[in-house]
């Protein structure tokens, strides 16, 4: 997914985001919203497939409204999140 817009992919119910490449959005890579219990693991957010090269997107991960039932990443190395963000100075 990429390509400039506002936001990349946006989540408003309970959802599973797994290896997907988000890059180049103006706005946020993935926007969290209620109820929660949405897992995100195993993706390129901000990179490209390799993770190493920088395609950011303005905000990596945004939790707008939700619980603590997000599971973001995990424990094994096919669950990590490779995350660049653009970094501006105020």
């Amino acid at each position: 997914m990429g390509v400039g817009g506002d936001d990349g992919l946006r989540c408003d119910s309970e959802c599973v985001v797994r290896g997907l490449v988000i890059q180049n959005f103006h706005g946020i890579g993935i926007r969290l919203g209620a109820p929660g219990k949405s897992h995100v693991s195993g993706n390129f957010i901000g990179t490209d497939s390799t993770g190493t090269k920088p395609r950011p997107n303005t905000f990596g991960i945004w939790i707008v409204r939700g619980s603590d039932d997000n599971v973001i990443g995990g424990a094994g190395a096919q669950f990590r999140n490779v995350i660049s963000v653009t970094l501006t100075q105020a």
